[in-house]
């Protein structure tokens, strides 16, 4: 039988000491400013849904379905999201730090460039992706050139074949 979760019987079982919500639904809900740290979310589905300002620190998201979350202002220090889809998911202003996104998928998703992003664990293809947008400015500064060049073939390994060639 499938449990129709709300946020008040996740507040509720949480409080209560559950951790283990691990391959639950939870798409589509308004969970935003939720408590969920050092909870088991893995393989969850969470698409769409609106953890803003959720603390979900020390949180293990591997492999959970977080796409088109609003993930804005969360804590996510020290939380596992490797293989997490976060595809469209908003990132504004999250805290990554030491989280582990390696695997991750963050295509069309906004990746926070603030502190909270610094330390985040991630593997090349994430590593080709932001390399790639870092290459693909508009800048006529010669340091910045120079530095492109070096790390050019490097981000020209985008992932997506729809991405064209930078030169």
């Amino acid at each position: 039988m499938t449990e129709n979760w709300t946020r008040e019987k996740i507040e509720e079982a949480y409080k209560n000491g559950r951790r283990d919500f691990s391959g639950k639904n939870f798409s589509g809900l308004d969970l935003r400013e939720i408590t969920l740290s050092e909870a088991d979310l893995s393989e969850a589905a969470l698409s769409e849904a609106d953890l803003s300002e959720a603390d979900m620190a020390w949180t293990n998201l591997s492999g959970a379905d977080i796409s088109g979350a609003d993930l804005r202002r969360a804590e996510l220090a020290w939380t596992n999201l490797s293989g997490a889809v976060l595809r469209r998911a908003d990132l504004t202003g999250a805290d990554l730090t030491r989280a582990d996104l390696s695997g991750a998928n963050i295509d069309f998703s906004a990746w926070p460039l603030r502190c909270g992003s610094l330390n985040v664990r991630v593997d090349k293809t994430i590593a080709v992706q932001l390399m790639y947008h870092a290459c693909a400015l508009d800048c006529d500064d010669p340091e910045y050139r120079e530095a492109r060049a070096k790390v050019l073939d490097f981000a020209n390994q985008m992932h997506r074949p729809d991405v064209k060639r930078l030169e």
